[in-house]
């Protein structure tokens, strides 16, 4: 199935590099929809039709972060741009809205004032790209996703050693960084302290641990699922909430207590296997129910052209196959493993244990 794939990339790079506005980036960025749908009728799994989408993707922000470069007067101080979210992960759907942050080297008292400029002014091209604000505002616009490399080492320490679920939460989505564009080696020295000072301090993860081991899934006796009772969403089930987001951060916590230095939960799981710390077995029903939970995500985005505001993650299992209907309760059984496995070691990591 590379071949699809590969047509397709070489098709947008070519589009993406002749952009010359951001209207232009917008409407090659509404047409991944159609190509994603035709990688899928041709067979690419879901998990290789996020990655080439995430390739798009980065694609479209390198070209919007060089505009935003030529406004400035004169070159700037050596920097890194980070991916986080499912953009940091390789997990994107072709809608998605923004979420990163940026390291720079401080050459003067002017450079703070230059990357907080470069932030705004690339996060307003991303949007007029059609990718969406973040609704948390995880994005290098915001004084907290942006920094020196110093100040972020003063801010990872404070993450680690207080960690509160406001600071665990903050560690979580660095965790799922990885450099889009800039000198990468500040974004790795970033990640490397983070990764070394969660192993050194495991009651970030037990934190962590306790929280996602508690997140509901909405499955109950006899493949039931529990339905949305209210509101204009009445009868579906939040998928995003109901099985993805629990095992991709189980998978998190589980790498990042090994030390592990993947982003996608893909990478992730190969790696906990390839290391000896889960069975081959294990492995792949994880990386199965994974396949599933994107698989219906880019269904449910499919169905939704061009939105206006982030997508909804709501599925209707009305429409679901008697097929469909076990893959999807297998995949959420997994999830719900995967938690339990968290709860059963939250209370070590909480002590400090490793």
């Amino acid at each position: 199935m590379s071949g699809i794939l590969d047509r397709g990339l070489s098709k947008a790079r070519q589009r993406v590099e002749a952009g010359l506005d951001l209207n232009g980036l917008r409407e090659i960025h509404h047409s991944m929809r159609d190509e994603a749908i035709q990688w899928l009728k041709a067979g690419c799994s879901p998990i290789q039709v996020t990655e080439a989408l995430s390739q798009w993707h980065d694609w479209i922000m390198q070209r919007v972060i060089r505009m935003a470069e030529e406004k400035e007067h004169g070159p700037l101080p050596r920097y890194c741009w980070l991916l986080l979210g499912s953009g940091g992960r390789r997990e994107a759907t072709f809608w998605t809205d923004q979420d990163h942050a940026l390291v720079y080297e401080a050459v003067n008292s002017g450079s703070d004032e230059r990357f907080a400029r470069l932030a705004e002014e690339v996060a307003r091209g991303l949007e007029r790209a059609g990718y969406p604000l973040c609704e948390g505002n995880v994005m290098a616009s915001n004084p907290r996703w942006r920094g020196t490399v110093e100040e972020w080492s003063k801010r990872i320490d404070a993450w680690v050693e207080t960690p509160s679920l406001d600071h665990t939460r903050f560690l979580m989505i660095l965790a799922d960084g990885r450099p889009v564009y800039g000198a990468e080696e500040l974004a790795f020295r970033l990640l490397r302290k983070m990764t070394t000072g969660i192993q050194q301090n495991p009651a970030a993860l037990g934190k962590e641990a306790e929280r996602a081991a508690h997140q509901p899934i909405p499955l109950g006796w006899f493949h039931h699922f529990y339905r949305e009772r209210y509101g204009p969403y009445a009868g579906c089930i939040n998928l995003k909430a109901g099985g993805y987001l629990q095992m991709l951060e189980a998978v998190r916590i589980w790498a990042l207590h090994h030390g592990l230095d993947a982003a996608s939960t893909k990478e992730r799981v190969d790696q906990l296997v390839a290391k000896g710390h889960w069975e081959q077995g294990k492995g792949e029903e994880v990386l199965r129910a994974f396949d599933t939970f994107l698989q219906f995500r880019l269904r449910l985005h499919a169905d939704q052209e061009k939105p206006a505001v982030t997508p909804h993650h709501y599925l209707n299992p009305t429409v679901l196959s008697r097929d469909e209907n076990k893959q999807l309760t297998d995949a959420m059984r997994a999830a719900r493993l995967l938690q339990k496995e968290l709860q059963r070691n939250r209370n070590r990591w909480n002590k400090g244990d490793s």
